[in-house]
C-alpha cells in the first residue's frame, strides 16, 4: 500500500453537502454565500453550526442580528452556487443580482431562496472562534422541504435530489446512485 500526505487534511472528510447561507445585518442589508462546512449538532434542541471565516460579509450579518437561514440548492442551481461563493456582498446585491426568486421565512424575516429545495431558519445559541473562523451555533426555530424530493418524512429521494458536494478548492459534483441504502 502505498500512503501520501495531503496538503491540505481537511479535505478528506469531503465532498460536503454545499448550501447557501442568508443573512441580514442591523442595516436590513441582507446577503448569500456558498458555505459547504455546516453540520447538525444536536437533535434536541435541534441545533445545526456553520463555519464562517471573519474575512466574510455573513459573518458580519450574522454577528450582527443572530439569525441566518440555510438554504439547501440542488445541482439545477450551480452556476449560482459558485456566483455566492465567487463575488462579495458587500458591494453588490448578490440576492437581486442572481435572478433567483427570494421569500421571506416565516419564522425570522430572513430572505429564504425558492428556487433551493429545503430551508432552516436558525436564531444563533453560541458562537466559537476556531482558528481562523467562527462556528455558528444555530437554534432551528424554523424549516420546509419542497415535498417532491423528499420520501416519507424524514429523507431525501435520490432519484429526485442531486445535492451539490463540495470536492474542495473550485472542484464540485453529485450524486448518481438512485439507490437508498
Amino acid at each position: 500500500m502505498s500512503l501520501v500526505e495531503p496538503s491540505n487534511p481537511i479535505r478528506l472528510l469531503h465532498p460536503k453537502l454545499t448550501v447557501i447561507i442568508t443573512a441580514c445585518g442591523a442595516d436590513g442589508k441582507c446577503n448569500a454565500m456558498t458555505a459547504a462546512w455546516a453540520m447538525p449538532v444536536s437533535h434536541n434542541p435541534p441545533l445545526i453550526a456553520v463555519s464562517i471565516s471573519p474575512e466574510r460579509y455573513t459573518h458580519k450579518l450574522i454577528s450582527e442580528t443572530k439569525m441566518f437561514a440555510v438554504n439547501v440548492p440542488d445541482i439545477k442551481l450551480f452556476e449560482k452556487v459558485r456566483f455566492f461563493g465567487i463575488v462579495s456582498g458587500r458591494d453588490k446585491d448578490k440576492l437581486k443580482i442572481s435572478g433567483l426568486k427570494i421569500r421571506r421565512g416565516s419564522r425570522l424575516g430572513l430572505p429564504l431562496i425558492e428556487d433551493c429545495v429545503a430551508w432552516l431558519e436558525c436564531e444563533v445559541e453560541n458562537s466559537i472562534r476556531t482558528g481562523d473562523h467562527t462556528l455558528f451555533i444555530g437554534r432551528i426555530v424554523g424549516s420546509a422541504v419542497k415535498k417532491e424530493f423528499f420520501v416519507g418524512v424524514d429523507v431525501f429521494d435520490a432519484k429526485v435530489f442531486k445535492p451539490i458536494m463540495h470536492l474542495g478548492g473550485p472542484h464540485y459534483t453529485t450524486t448518481t446512485s438512485y439507490e437508498i441504502y
